[in-house]
């Protein structure tokens, strides 16, 4: 965990991203970006902006309602730092969804496809496929939490 505690701190002029961190026993749902959007193609957690005026979960629990039509039931602030690109502060929820309804690509401007992945599976996309370079690390520190 000392690597959580070295993450460069949130700077004040930088945009803030939540992350969900969706886990159903030992896979952690992702969704493939849309073509035409930032990290087109390639696979992240639910992900959004804070609106101004918003807070932390109410932007969670809109992002998880746009992209995915769930619903948070639980959640839990985890860290939060800023992205390694240097162009964004991401802060990270675990969150729990309410069981129905399922979760489904809601927004296909935002998302194309979601799936459930185990840590190795994240750790092979992580050559190629992950949006943000450290997702597989913060995924493997988190599941250890």
């Amino acid at each position: 965990m000392d690597e959580i505690s070295n993450l460069p701190p949130c700077r004040a002029d930088l945009k803030n991203v939540i992350v969900a961190v969706i886990k159903n026993e030992n896979r952690f749902l992702l969704a493939k970006r849309h073509p035409n959007k930032n990290d087109g193609g390639l696979w992240t957690p639910v992900t959004g902006w804070i609106k101004k005026g918003e807070s932390e979960t109410e932007a969670l629990a809109r992002e998880i309602s746009e992209e995915i039509g769930a619903t948070v039931i639980n959640s839990k602030r985890l860290l939060a730092h800023m992205a390694k690109t240097g162009k964004v502060n991401l802060i990270w929820f675990q969150t729990q969804l309410s069981p129905t309804p399922e979760p489904f690509v809601k927004a296909p401007d935002e998302i194309t496809e979601i799936g459930w992945f185990s840590l190795d599976q994240i750790k092979e996309l992580s050559a190629t496929g992950l949006a943000y370079p450290e997702l597989y690390d913060r995924m493997e520190q988190i599941s250890a939490l």
